[in-house]
């Protein structure tokens, strides 16, 4: 079971990256944003996309990557949610849902690494009164 949430949490991570690499051309020009805005901001999500798709073959920076991901989408989310609603429902749909794979896949790692760390003897295995 426990290899099975890891493949899982992997190909969540992977899909995240992937929605997170490709959302800037599901929004498209529709913004009305100005050219160089709308370039460093494609450029910055297709960072953190790749940034995602590097931590599935570098466990180290998985936590790293999860976190940045998760406050860019979370604040982004935050600030337009209404705008990003009426002017382009799919981008917002794909936003959301890097989210929740984002969650997922950093509770299950996090879980991974609580465990991996009572097994080395970092945390006590029962409470002691």
């Amino acid at each position: 079971m426990h290899e099975l949430f890891h493949r899982t949490a992997l190909a969540a991570l992977a899909a995240a990256g992937g929605l997170i690499w490709v959302s800037p051309w599901l929004a498209g020009p529709a913004w009305g944003a100005p050219t160089t805005l709308l370039a460093q901001w494609q450029f910055m999500l297709g960072l953190l996309g790749a940034g995602l798709g590097l931590a599935l073959f570098l466990p180290r920076l998985r936590a790293a990557a999860i976190a940045a991901a998760l406050v860019s989408k979370l604040a982004f989310l935050a600030i337009s949610w209404r705008l990003a609603a009426a002017v382009d429902p799919l981008a917002l749909a794909a936003d959301t849902s890097s989210v929740l794979l984002l969650v997922f896949a950093g509770a299950v790692f996090a879980r991974e690494a609580w465990q991996q760390a009572r097994w080395d003897g970092m945390l006590p295995l029962r409470t002691e009164a």
